[in-house]
């Protein structure tokens, strides 16, 4: 785990957290202070959903892993970028991108009226 501690001792330029390396708060914060871009697990990690969605599909798994590859590029790309323009830390950007989507795709649901007894 990253800890505020183990934060100040890190020596590398960015971290593609896995699932289950955690980081604590303060460990992320004193990345973004000393400039370590430091991508939150569920951007860089998002291999699992994306390949569900694509054996949903019946996709191969040739397309799969390429769609996973694709998508997590972009992903972290568009984290980057809004990251510089917004000037605030990865994982606040990761979230609000994060909650933008699931409020889009709620947005698809449809709604059903209760059946007439």
């Amino acid at each position: 785990m990253f800890t505020s501690d183990t934060a100040n001792r890190i020596r590398c330029e960015v971290i593609l957290r896995g699932a289950n390396i955690p980081a604590a708060a303060g460990a992320e914060a004193t990345f973004y202070r000393r400039g370590l871009v430091c991508v939150s697990d569920f951007a860089a990690d998002a291999g699992g959903v994306i390949c569900t969605a694509a054996e949903y599909r019946s996709s191969t798994k040739t397309e799969a892993f390429t769609e996973i590859v694709d998508k997590t590029r972009a992903n972290i790309i568009e984290l980057l970028a809004l990251m510089r323009v917004a000037d605030i830390p990865p994982r606040a950007v990761a979230e609000e991108v994060a909650e933008a989507r699931i409020a889009t795709a709620a947005s698809y649901r449809r709604t059903f009226d209760a059946a007439p007894t």
